[in-house]
């Protein structure tokens, strides 16, 4: 954040910013969360499912748009 010329603090548009990216809700199975969602028509996806970890400790993940244009990352953990 910066100060404008009337002392109110302004976002910065020139790099990187403090705050929130994005919040994450874990689900039982993130298949068929991502399908349900999908049929009610009311979600954008802005990835394809990811993997991190291995199947043992790892997440399968995948992020959409929120109704306000914040992103919003489903998680499943696998291999518990």
């Amino acid at each position: 954040m910066r100060r404008s010329e009337t002392g109110h603090a302004t976002p910065r548009s020139d790099g990187p910013v403090a705050g929130l990216d994005h919040f994450a809700l874990g689900v039982a199975d993130l298949d068929r969360a991502a399908e349900a969602l999908r049929a009610a028509g009311s979600v954008g996806f802005l990835s394809q499912p990811f993997q991190i970890g291995d199947l043992v400790t790892g997440v399968k993940g995948r992020f959409m748009a929120g109704p306000d244009g914040e992103k919003i990352e489903l998680f499943e953990r696998i291999g518990r």
